[in-house]
């Protein structure tokens, strides 16, 4: 059932002089996919290879090894540019994208992932300040590394789901 704040919302954004415009350009809608899809890349490589790191996947000899800790700016800089063309794609066809289910299930997603990452990124740094390294928070660690790859891999397959609903 659609949610009538949700389904008002869209109604109105779509009546907006910038929707209008971004409805009439065709050519804008696939440069800011192809954007979009180049920032996904950038973040779930960053994503993965901290993940990996974490699950000891990637040890100091390997490698990748640096490149895990070099794809930190790029990641942010991703985040952005993700959050500025997955805002201009809503605005260009609001339905499509506030209306959709699998849009919602991604973002439910996207805000676990996150909070995932946050968590993981702070007791990381916990960690490397932990002399005796507690081994339950090493494992607990570990956990959170599986869930979150399992978190932003249903990211990117509901994002293309979204393309067929």
């Amino acid at each position: 059932m659609i949610n009538p704040f949700i389904k008002q919302l869209s109604l109105s954004i779509e009546q907006t002089s910038f929707s209008q415009s971004l409805q009439g350009m065709e050519w804008i809608v696939a440069v800011v996919q192809t954007i979009h899809i180049l920032a996904v890349c950038t973040l779930m490589t960053a994503m993965m290879m901290s993940n990996l790191k974490v699950l000891g996947i990637l040890n100091r000899n390997h490698v990748l090894y640096p490149l895990a800790s070099v794809l930190k700016v790029p990641a942010h800089i991703a985040i952005f540019v993700l959050f500025l063309t997955g805002l201009v794609m809503i605005i260009g066809e609001p339905a499509r994208a506030l209306l959709n289910p699998i849009f919602q299930l991604k973002m439910v997603l996207l805000i676990a992932a996150i909070v995932c990452s946050i968590y993981s990124a702070i007791a990381q740094k916990k960690l490397a300040n932990d002399f005796f390294g507690n081994s339950n928070n090493q494992l607990f660690q570990k956990l959170i590394a599986i869930i979150s790859i399992g978190l932003w891999l249903s990211i990117l397959f509901a994002g293309r789901w979204i393309a067929y609903t």
